[in-house]
Parts: structure tokens; sequence; C-alpha cells
């Protein structure tokens, strides 16, 4: 149920359309405002970074198992875009006086969560 304000408050519930809707809202902004990163080490939380193309699989690295009392994941990157051009591109055709030069970092385009 939707709250109102900041007393927590329930509402009445949302119809299914408000429901896609919402989730339509989300999704434009996640499309829109993407997480960028200037260096591979910037998505790690200790800047640790293994390229699958350089390394055997770091699941299958004894090393990598937890440690007691501690959980391991892996995020796989499937594909970045560079921002530059995809910001070009939109303010090709939704200019925005605000913008002031391209930005030079990437974005996930997809990625994976392994645990």
């Amino acid at each position: 149920m939707p709250f109102r304000g900041d007393d927590a408050t329930p509402t009445s519930a949302i119809s299914p359309s408000q429901a896609d809707d919402v989730l339509r809202a989300w999704i434009a902004l996640e499309v829109l405002s993407p997480t960028t990163f200037s260096r591979p080490g910037d998505l790690a939380r200790d800047g640790t970074v293994i390229t699958l193309e350089e390394n055997a699989l770091p699941w299958d690295d004894a090393q990598s198992l937890p440690r007691p009392g501690r959980a391991v994941y892996f995020h796989l990157i499937l594909g970045t875009i560079p921002m530059g051009p995809a910001v070009a591109r939109m303010s090709a055709q939704f200019p925005d006086a605000q913008l002031d030069r391209l930005p030079t970092d990437h974005a996930i385009a997809a990625s994976v969560i392994l645990d």
C-alpha cells in the first residue's frame, strides 16, 4: 500500500495500471541516469577486478570461497557503453542547455550477480 507523507499511514492500494506506470518510470530513471565509472576498479569495493579474458574463472578458485561468517558473490559485467557518444546522441534529439561537456566515463549495459 502506498504511504502518505512522513506519518507512514497507508492509503488505498494502487491499481495494476498504476503499478505498471510506477515500474515504467523506475526503468526510465535507471536507463536515463545510470551509475557510471571511470575505471573498472571503481566498480569494486576494494578495487579488485578480475577480467575473464586473462584469468581462470574466479568462482573455480579455492581462495575465492567465503571465509566462515562471510558471503562471496561475483558481479559479472556483460557489457559497458561509453557515456560520451550516448549523451551526444541523446542531446542531439533532446537538447539540454545545462550540458556543458560530454562525460568521459562508462556505464554498465548489462550485468549478472552470481552468488
